[in-house]
C-alpha cells in the first residue's frame, strides 16, 4: 500500500488516570517522575481515547506520535504530599524537557495541588512525550487519580505563549497581559500559525476568521492575603468573559487557569489577562501561558459538527454536602450564563444541568470550576458522569483561607448518540462561583481518517479525501467493486460495504470453480448498457 502524508490528519489523544500512584520524587530536587509509567502504581490503571496514529506503552510511560506536525499539549496532574513541599510538572520530549512549570507550595492539610501545563510542540515522526512531577525536598509526592493529559494536532491557525522564566510583578490593580515581555522578563517562547504576537503588548492577532480555543494560565505569586485575582479572555481589549481567585501570599505559588471556544475574526487581537485586587500585585512565573488554537475542520473551512462553549454568570447559592451538579439551575436564585459559542448539536438542559450529544464521536471538554466562600477545609471530588456513572474522577481541595479556587478539567471522552453528560463536585461546601464554564466540541470529525482503521489495529492507513464512487452511475453502470469506490464505501452513511463473494455473476465461486459441485461454473452475462 502506498504511504501517504499524514500531515493533513487532524489526531487527538487522552488519558486519564484511575488510580494513585505509589511514593515518587522522594530522592531530592533532581528527582522526577512519569506518572504515567505502569511501574510507579502497585496497580496501574487508565482510561485512554486516541486516534490511530499515536500510540501509549505503559510499561515506559511514553506518548509516541506517528505522524509529523504541530500539537497543543494539556497536562494537569493532581498531586498530594506527605508534609510541606513544593512541587512541579514537566513535558519531556525524546528524554530532554520542554516545559517546566514554577514549582508550586503544598501542604499535607491543603493539598491536591493541580498544575495546568499548556504549549503549542512540533512533534516530528516517532518523537515520545513523557509527563513528570517533582518534588524539591525528600517529602513524598503522589499523583492522584484523574491526573491528565490531552493532546490535539493542528490542521489550521494557533498561537501559543509561554513564560520560560520567573517574572516582574507588574502595577497594583492593574490588568496586565500574558505574554508582555516587560512583566516577563523576555523570557518568552512562541509558536506561532498566521498568528502575528507583539512582544511589547502581548497580544495576539490571527490573520483570518476562525472558531478558537483560547486558553490561559497564570502561575504566579501575591504581596497580599485577601486580594482575587482575576483571570480571563479578551477580544479587541474587551473581556469575553472570566473569573477571580484568590492567590494568597501565605500559600503561593498558585496556578490558575481560564478557557473557552470563540469564533475571532481575522485582525481582532485577543490575549489572556489578569489583575490583582486592590492595592495587591502580582508576579507572573514560569509556566504562565497563553494559547490560541484554530478548532475549525479542514483548514477553517466549518466548525466542529458539535460543539458548546458558555459559563454561569453568577454565583450559586451555598452548597453543602452531596452530589452538586455546577450547572443545574436549581442551585441558583437567579440563574444566567454568558454564551461563547452558541450549541450545535449538543443539547444542554438548564433544570438539570444535563448535556446531551447528538451524535457519536470523541468529545474535547474543557471544564473550569470555581468554589468560593468555602465553609469547611476538607476535600472535594470532581467528577463528570456519562448516562450517571463516572467517567472522569479527581480529588480536589477547597481551603476556608484560600478560597475562591479554579480547577481545571481538560480531557477527551467516548460518546453513543444521544449519551448525555454531567458535571459534578461531591460536597462542595461553598458556592459556584461567577465564570464556572464548559467547552465541549467534537474531535475525531476533524480527521478524515477512515474508520475502517480503527476496528483493526496495525494496518495501514489510506487517503479517503477524494469522494466515493457513486454505487450506481448516471449510465446506471453499478461501481459496488470499481477501484475507486471499495475502499471508501467504509464511510458510506447508512450502506454498508457488499462482501465480494456476492459480486460474482450467477452462482457462487472460487477460482474458476463453483462452491457445490465439481462442474464448470455457470457463465452469466452481465448484459448491455442501455443507450
Amino acid at each position: 500500500m502506498t504511504t501517504i502524508d499524514l500531515a493533513p490528519y487532524s489526531s487527538y489523544f487522552s488519558i486519564i488516570t484511575t488510580a494513585d500512584s505509589n511514593n515518587l520524587s522522594t530522592g531530592g530536587s533532581d528527582d522526577q517522575d512519569n506518572i504515567f509509567l505502569a511501574s510507579n502504581y502497585s496497580s496501574f490503571s487508565a482510561d485512554t481515547v486516541s486516534s490511530p496514529d499515536i500510540s501509549f506503552d505503559s510499561a515506559t510511560g511514553r506518548i509516541t506520535v506517528k505522524a509529523t506536525g504541530t500539537y497543543l499539549l494539556v497536562y494537569i496532574p493532581t498531586i498530594t504530599v506527605a508534609g510541606g513541599t513544593a512541587v512541579g510538572s514537566s513535558i519531556s520530549k525524546n528524554g530532554s524537557e520542554v516545559f517546566v512549570s514554577s514549582n508550586l507550595t503544598a501542604f499535607s492539610n491543603t493539598d491536591p495541588v493541580s498544575i495546568t501545563c499548556q504549549q503549542i510542540f512540533d512533534l516530528t515522526v516517532g518523537d515520545y512525550l513523557e509527563l513528570k512531577i517533582s518534588g524539591v525536598s525528600t517529602t513524598a509526592i503522589v499523583a492522584e487519580n484523574g491526573s491528565s493529559f490531552t493532546m490535539l494536532k493542528a490542521n489550521g491557525d494557533y498561537a501559543n505563549i509561554v513564560q520560560t522564566g520567573d517574572g516582574t510583578a507588574g502595577s497594583a490593580n492593574t490588568l496586565e497581559v500574558i505574554g508582555d515581555q516587560d512583566l516577563a522578563d523576555d523570557g518568552v517562547t512562541t509558536n506561532l500559525n498566521n498568528v502575528t504576537y507583539a512582544t511589547a503588548t502581548g497580544l495576539l492577532t490571527p490573520a483570518n476568521s476562525r472558531p478558537f480555543l483560547l486558553l490561559a494560565t497564570l502561575m504566579g505569586t501575591s504581596d497580599t492575603t485577601n486580594q482575587e485575582t482575576s483571570i480571563g479572555v479578551y477580544a479587541n481589549g474587551s473581556v469575553v468573559d472570566g473569573t477571580a481567585v484568590l492567590i494568597h501570599q501565605d500559600n503561593d505559588p498558585n496556578e490558575e487557569s481560564y478557557g473557552l471556544m470563540k469564533s475571532l475574526t481575522g485582525g481582532q487581537t485577543v490575549s489572556g489577562r489578569y489583575q490583582a485586587g486592590s492595592g495587591a500585585t502580582i508576579t507572573p512565573l514560569k509556566g504562565t501561558s497563553f494559547t490560541a488554537f484554530d478548532v475549525s475542520n479542514n483548514d477553517g473551512a466549518g466548525t466542529p459538527s458539535a460543539f458548546i462553549s458558555f459559563a454561569v454568570a453568577a454565583d450559586s447559592d451555598a452548597q453543602t454536602v452531596g452530589f452538586k451538579n455546577c450547572f443545574d439551575e436549581d442551585l441558583w436564585t437567579s440563574y444566567s450564563t454568558t454564551v461563547h459559542s452558541a450549541a450545535t448539536n449538543i443539547t444542554y438542559t438548564s433544570s438539570d444541568g444535563t448535556f446531551v450529544v447528538a451524535n457519536a464521536g470523541r468529545y474535547f471538554v474543557l471544564w473550569n470550576v470555581v468554589i468560593n466562600n468555602a465553609s469547611t477545609s476538607t476535600s472535594r471530588n470532581f467528577l463528570i458522569r456519562k448516562n450517571g456513572a463516572s467517567v472522569f474522577v479527581t480529588p480536589g481541595m477547597v481551603y476556608t483561607t484560600y478560597s475562591p479556587v479554579e480547577r481545571t478539567v481538560c480531557l477527551i471522552l467516548d460518546a453513543d448518540a444521544g449519551d448525555s453528560f454531567t458535571f459534578l463536585v461531591q460536597g462542595p461546601r461553598g458556592k459556584f462561583a461567577d465564570g464556572t464554564g464548559i467547552t465541549m466540541f467534537r474531535v475525531d470529525d476533524l480527521e478524515h481518517l477512515n474508520p475502517f482503521f480503527y476496528d483493526r489495529p496495525g494496518t495501514d492507513l489510506f487517503d479517503d479525501r477524494h469522494a466515493a464512487e457513486a454505487l450506481i452511475a448516471d449510465d446506471f453502470t453499478i461501481n459496488s467493486f470499481s477501484a475507486d469506490g471499495r475502499s471508501v464505501q467504509y464511510n458510506r452513511v447508512g450502506s454498508k460495504q457488499v462482501p465480494f463473494t456476492l459480486g460474482i455473476p450467477g452462482p457462487m465461486s472460487l477460482r474458476g470453480k463453483p462452491t457445490s459441485t465439481d462442474g464448470t461454473p455457470q457463465n452469466v452475462s452481465t448484459g448491455q448498457k442501455k443507450n
